[in-house]
């Protein structure tokens, strides 16, 4: 390292990694004190692992989050030809007919499929089906 540029990221995880090997690394006299533990093997060896459950604050905090919801109502393929010749007033004909569910997306996760209405000028969605949910009977 005697060089003057910087580390690249590489580098730096490298030694990040050889510094937490040295101090997670125990003294060779250094038990856990358990019956059948290994010499030299530690307590920090037996550490719990974190939990991938969330506390509750944590799960409210997370359920505020706002994402963006995109309701899609078909698609299609098309050459690239034809897409460049799109003009005011060209049609594009979609892979669904009227009255199809439409599917609702968070990014690419479908999370709902439902009937596109409209409602006071507005275009509206009533959730029809919840994939993976079963319905109340």
């Amino acid at each position: 390292m005697g060089s003057d540029r910087p580390l690249s990221q590489k580098e730096i995880d490298l030694l990040l990694q050889q510094i937490a090997g040295a101090q997670a690394k125990p003294s060779p006299v250094e038990t856990s004190g358990e019956p059948g533990a290994k010499e030299g093997s530690s307590s920090l060896d037996a550490a719990p692992q974190p939990s991938p459950q969330l506390t509750p604050e944590e799960r409210a905090w997370l359920l505020q989050v706002q994402v963006d919801v995109t309701i899609s109502l078909g698609g299609t393929t098309m050459p690239l030809h034809e897409v460049l010749g799109l003009k005011t007033g060209s049609s594009v004909f979609l892979d669904r007919m009227v009255g199809d569910p439409v599917d609702i997306l968070v990014g690419s996760l479908l999370v709902a499929r439902g009937r596109l209405l409209v409602q006071d000028d507005q275009y509206v969605v009533e959730i029809l089906e919840v994939p993976g949910r079963v319905s109340p009977s």
